[in-house]
Order: C-alpha cells, then sequence, then structure tokens
C-alpha cells in the first residue's frame, strides 16, 4: 500500500508539472476593414507559429490559445495590408485584444487618389524635353490629366513605388517651340513650383502602401507627383503622375441646381396635365 501510495504521488506530481510548464492564456479580438466593416477570412498567427492561429469569422472575430509573455500576432489577408501587433500576455484566463484594422490593396503599382475604399488611378506619362519660346528648356507633357478631384487635400496614395525623394510638382502652361523652327509654338505642360511632401507607410508593419502627407490644401491647378523625372532624372522612376484640382461648386452652387431641377420637373408635371 505505501508503495501505491508513493507511485500515485509521484505521477501526481509529474502531471502538475506538464499542465504547469503547458500554462495557455485566451485571447480575442476583432479586425475589420480601415472604415470599419467586419473582415472575415483573416489569418491570425502567434509568432509565426501554426500551432497558435486562427481565421476570423463572419463578423471578423478570432479566439486563440498563447502561452503567457510577450508575442507578435500576425494579421494577413490576401489583397490587404499586413498587420503586426506586438502584445504581452498576462496568467489571465482570458484578455481582449485591441480592434486591428487592414487596408485593401490597389490591383497594381501606381499612384492613386483614395475615396473610401476606392482607388483611382492617376493619369501617368514620361515626361519630354522641350525647349520653351524664351530659350528656356524644361521637362513637362501635352497630356492633360484625366484625373479630377474638388477635394484640396485629396488622400494620395502609392503603392510598391519608392518611398524616398518623391516631389509633388504643381504644373504651368508653357510656349514650346518645334525644334529648329522658333516660329511654330506649342502649349505645354511644364513644373511651376515643388511642393514639401512626405510618403510614409499607411500601417508600420507594411510599407507596400504608402500615403503621401500635405502640410496645407492645395489650390485649383494640375499637380505631378514624381520622383525627379520633371528634372531629368529617371534613375528612380521616369513618369509623373497627375491629376487636378478643380474649384468646389459648394453648397450654395448645388442647393441653387437641386431648385433648379424641381421646377423643372414641376413645370414638367404642369405641362403633362394641360388639357
Amino acid at each position: 500500500m505505501p508503495q501505491n501510495i508513493l507511485q500515485y504521488t509521484l505521477v501526481s506530481l509529474l502531471l502538475i508539472g506538464l499542465f504547469t510548464g503547458c500554462n495557455r492564456t485566451g485571447v480575442y479580438g476583432t479586425v475589420t476593414n480601415h472604415v470599419g466593416e467586419a473582415l472575415p477570412g483573416v489569418s491570425v498567427q502567434l509568432d509565426n507559429n501554426g500551432e497558435f492561429s486562427a481565421v476570423t469569422n463572419a463578423l471578423g472575430e478570432y479566439k486563440l490559445n498563447a502561452p503567457p509573455g510577450k508575442h507578435t500576432i500576425q494579421f494577413a489577408k490576401s489583397g490587404y495590408t499586413l498587420v503586426n501587433q506586438d502584445i504581452t500576455l498576462n496568467d489571465s484566463l482570458s484578455q481582449e485584444l485591441t480592434k486591428v484594422e487592414l487596408w485593401n490593396l490597389p490591383s497594381s503599382n501606381s499612384v492613386f487618389l483614395r475615396e473610401n475604399t476606392q482607388y483611382k488611378p492617376t493619369t501617368w506619362h514620361k515626361p519630354n524635353h522641350y525647349i520653351l519660346a524664351n530659350n528656356s528648356s524644361a521637362f513637362g507633357t501635352t497630356r492633360d490629366p484625366e484625373l479630377k478631384t474638388d477635394n484640396a487635400s485629396p488622400f494620395i496614395m502609392s503603392y510598391k513605388m519608392p518611398r524616398y525623394d518623391a516631389r509633388l510638382t504643381r504644373l504651368q502652361i508653357a510656349t514650346a517651340q518645334v525644334p529648329q523652327d522658333a516660329s511654330q509654338t506649342f502649349p505645354v505642360w511644364a513644373p511651376a513650383g515643388t511642393i514639401p511632401v512626405s510618403l510614409d507607410p499607411v500601417v508600420s508593419s507594411d510599407t507596400d502602401l504608402l500615403h503621401l502627407k500635405l502640410l496645407a490644401p492645395l489650390e485649383p491647378g494640375r499637380y505631378a507627383l514624381h520622383w525627379g523625372a520633371l528634372e531629368g532624372y529617371t534613375t528612380i522612376d521616369d513618369r509623373m503622375y497627375m491629376f487636378e484640382i478643380v474649384e468646389s461648386a459648394g453648397p450654395f452652387f448645388q442647393e441653387a441646381d437641386l431648385d433648379l431641377e424641381k421646377q423643372t420637373e414641376k413645370e414638367k408635371l404642369i405641362e403633362g396635365d394641360a388639357p
């Protein structure tokens, strides 16, 4: 009997030590897109260890077990930014983590104006070298930008483009001359000044998606984001990415247009009722 008790005690101690060494705590949270909509199908993995992983459900919720201590949780979904979140887990039974937001990605590398979750591509062009009518030279284009916005502080983003040495240049019409024939001239869009900007990652763990920070709203006009192409420097990228800021109609004109539409509809009704 004493021998059986001793064996039972040893087994109990072994099991206690085993379970103590495998101590786990639960973590849970939610993943959304950047406008707060639930994001299902997101892979959630602890320290790149498939043993501690989960996938968000239709409500963007996830739960997983993890040992106490400092960890990095990675949130990944095809077509979205990759997010890493550093956490410290204690011995409590369950911990809620801060909400994670993933940004959807463009389908190609370029420069975009983003509105809500939509990426609107800028007009890109390789600038040409022109001799202007005043005998100076400039790099520019005869092409007009197709993308227009009335937002003076547009959300300018680049995807898989260089992060450094970006320039935002305002364009103006200049008169260029045909080579070897100064009597023939034509208008071109040429640089009119550079605006200080910086490109910073939307999320620190994914440097492919960058946001261009403006220090002040832009005046109406045409602009080009480039990496030296308008200065003849094409080593980083030889293109310019153009867009136009247009005058906002303003609420007064919008209300006036609406009143005019209502009046027109009223006149049509009256005409339709007439014998």
